[in-house]
């Protein structure tokens, strides 16, 4: 897909999830508006706060720089309404992180796009990876919803001593 305008701000845009909603590659000239996103959303003091796991700003910057940071942004609105975070190797793909705006719960907007990496995943013949806490039954059941299954338990995986369910989707 080519560069489009969206948000005012020229992004590469990956998936089309609406008429009005596009994820698109974020980048180094979107740091402020991650900055909005995380410290409106996420209560986290200092580092920023996406998916209930702190990022440093060094660590949001290197996502940035490596092409590894999605957002989904309307092109009536310049807020960022969900961000991603995933890499892809020749083997595999790997979710690392996602949130969504309060202001945009209940709209499906992570089905859309989890959903269209499913799609990407199959097209590919690469399964997908990811770890959700043990207590994050609604994510859980988004995930089950979609074909992941659960293939292992991370002990103690997040700072907080929570352990993570590893999730897989296989094409």
């Amino acid at each position: 897909m080519g560069d489009q305008h969206a948000t005012q701000i020229q992004c590469k845009t990956i998936l089309k999830l609406s008429s009005d909603k596009e994820l698109m590659v974020l980048g180094g000239q979107h740091k402020n508006m991650l900055k909005s996103f995380a410290n409106k959303h996420f209560k986290c003091f200092g580092p920023l706060a996406i998916g209930g796991v702190c990022w440093t700003e060094a660590q949001l910057l290197y996502a940035l720089k490596q092409g590894q940071l999605f957002g989904v942004a309307s092109r009536v609105s310049p807020n960022l309404q969900a961000v991603i975070s995933f890499i892809e190797d020749k083997f595999h793909f790997h979710i690392l992180y996602l949130a969504t705006s309060p202001d945009f719960l209940r709209q499906r907007i992570m089905f859309s796009i989890i959903s269209g990496l499913v799609d990407k995943s199959k097209l590919l013949v690469k399964p997908i990876w990811l770890e959700v806490s043990v207590k994050n039954r609604i994510a859980q059941k988004l995930y089950a919803q979609l074909g992941f299954e659960v293939v292992g338990e991370r002990l103690n995986y997040y700072k907080n001593g929570d352990n993570a369910l590893l999730y897989s989707f296989t094409p």
